[in-house]
């Protein structure tokens, strides 16, 4: 099941970057341009997600 699911997020993954990418060349950009601010856009739930793992705690909870 836990496989299915990270397939499921990475093709979803894929999917709206392609589609943000995607967007930006069919305004006028470049597709060097496009694949920079897409990459930009990429950085920001990487940067959240970093910040989220110091927010995890240090040691596992007893049962």
């Amino acid at each position: 099941m836990l496989n299915a699911i990270q397939q499921f997020g990475g093709a979803l993954g894929i999917a709206v970057l392609a589609t943000v990418f995607f967007a930006y060349v069919d305004h006028g950009h470049t597709s060097v341009s496009a694949m920079t601010n897409t990459t930009l856009l990429t950085l920001v739930p990487l940067a959240l997600a970093t910040l989220a793992v110091f927010r995890l705690p240090q040691r596992a909870r007893e049962v």
